[in-house]
């Protein structure tokens, strides 16, 4: 178990719906039900959320946080898009249960949600977005909404996550004393297109950029990986610090979120998490700024904390989680738990209060041609494509995302997963494919989408059969 402060240099308007209450009678409300709050922000970059290697000080309010809190600063998202991401937090399910496998098409995951959990323990349960609000629709008593897919003439990426704060802190304020409240608040900063806070550039920049890379065009950054725009390390440079000033402007807004629950004497004996629906690409792999593609930690991995009376404060367990197991540990903590019915997720209450998780397989999918474990320090990833020719944005200019059909890492010896040590390591490689194709040929694999032609199955079963790949 390590302090908040070595991981971290180690790892360097509204649209109100109304829900209605589930019938199903399984959970029951205790007394004493404590206030529960979950902040989320969008394409979060633990990396630069921790300074760039101690550099910046992008982040102080939520430092400052995660001082009182329990830190798991190595999560595993199943794929780095929105509704994929946060379905599978919200319900304790991956993608293949839940069926939400893209930012579009159906809108609500097939699993019961958090909001539901609470709902039926006599929470009022609260929502509010700034992106892809539609998963916040199942078993919300009261969601607010600025998204631009609801609220058109909201402009920039800043002015929704602002509203939707000055929102939350006046209701926060009328919230009446006694009521149990579950709250959900997803901000979309530092979310790309990448706009500048010149307040904040400055203090990751301080010498004048001289290139021609405008990181808020969204155009420039698709030639950049298209290679038809030169990239240097000035460019990277500049491309971080406007990223970083987003995260400073984020981390205010947070901080006055968590003031407003201070004052409204919300704040002390409530469960207060914090985390991320994926991270951000900023060129590690590719040079490529995406967040749909890549099958690596620097889009999939990213940082969640606890802060809860039960639990420690200013510690952090590296050990690796999965999203699907934050909503179990959610109902626990709150005192509504166990959670119920079928989900993969496990609770991390026992390992957050003593310091020490077991270390288990946490799998990713992208979509039904690419899928991965997590076991230990070992990452194993097996795409039936050795790439994907469908990942927007890229696949409208005729580009895949680059890949292989299998990639081994030592996250501890390499952590940005550049060596791909597959062909050196051959047992280790049969042991995790085994593991990720007996997950792959589950059954609920194949539950939201046809399985014919699929690549990924037929490796798989080519695999079970004694077929070399």
């Amino acid at each position: 178990m390590l302090s908040v402060r070595a991981t971290a240099a180690a790892l360097a308007a509204s649209l109100l719906l109304a829900g209605c209450p589930s019938k199903d009678s399984g959970d029951s409300a205790p007394v004493g039900l404590p206030t529960v709050v979950v902040l989320t922000v969008d394409a979060l970059s633990p990396r630069i959320l921790w300074g760039n290697d101690g550099q910046w000080e992008t982040a102080p309010r939520l430092w400052e946080f995660m001082d009182q809190a329990t830190v798991l600063p190595n999560v595993l998202t199943p794929r780095g898009l929105t509704a994929v991401s946060l379905s599978s937090f919200s319900t304790g399910t991956y993608p293949r249960d839940h069926g939400i496998r893209i930012n579009s098409g159906a809108s609500r995951p097939a699993r019961t949600t958090l909001f539901e959990r609470f709902q039926r323990a006599g929470y009022a349960t609260w929502g509010y977005s700034a992106n892809l609000c539609y998963v916040m629709d199942q078993g919300v008593d009261e969601r607010v909404c600025t998204w631009s897919g609801e609220e058109p003439d909201l402009g920039s990426l800043a002015l929704r996550d602002e509203l939707l704060v000055e929102q939350l802190i006046e209701r926060i304020g009328d919230h009446p004393a006694g009521e149990p409240l579950f709250l959900w608040l997803h901000l979309n900063q530092p979310h790309k297109p990448f706009q500048m806070v010149e307040e904040y550039y400055e203090l990751f920049h301080p010498d004048p950029y001289e290139g021609d890379l405008d990181p808020s065009d969204v155009d420039q950054t698709y030639a950049v990986a298209l290679g038809t725009m030169p990239f240097d390390e000035a460019d990277r440079r500049h491309m971080e610090a406007v990223y970083a000033s987003q995260v400073r402007a984020t981390d205010d807004r947070l901080g006055s979120v968590l003031d407003a629950l201070e004052q409204a004497g919300l704040y002390d004996d409530a469960l207060v998490i914090f985390g991320a629906d994926h991270s951000e690409e900023l060129a590690e792999h590719h040079d490529f700024f995406y967040h749909g593609c890549p099958p690596y930690n620097d889009t999939l991995g990213i940082t969640w904390a606890f802060r809860a009376p039960q639990l420690g404060a200013g510690e952090s367990i590296d050990t690796w989680a999965s999203m699907v197991d934050l909503a179990p540990t959610i109902v626990e903590l709150a005192g509504i738990g166990p959670w119920t019915g079928q989900q993969p997720g496990r609770s991390l209450v026992s390992g957050l209060q003593a310091g020490v998780l077991s270390a288990e397989p946490v799998f990713l999918e992208r979509g039904m041609e690419t899928a991965g474990v997590i076991r230990g320090s070992d990452k194993y990833i097996m795409s039936g494509t050795g790439g994907t020719g469908d990942c927007i944005p890229y696949s409208d200019a005729g580009m895949e995302y680059p890949g292989e059909l299998e990639e081994l890492y030592d996250l501890d010896d390499d952590p940005d997963e550049h060596d791909n040590r597959v062909e050196e390591l051959n047992e280790l490689r049969g042991q995790l494919r085994s593991e990720v194709c007996d997950w792959v040929q589950q059954s609920d694999w194949v539950a939201w989408e046809e399985a014919e032609d699929n690549q990924l199955l037929q490796q798989c079963e080519d695999w079970s059969s004694g077929t070399a790949l």
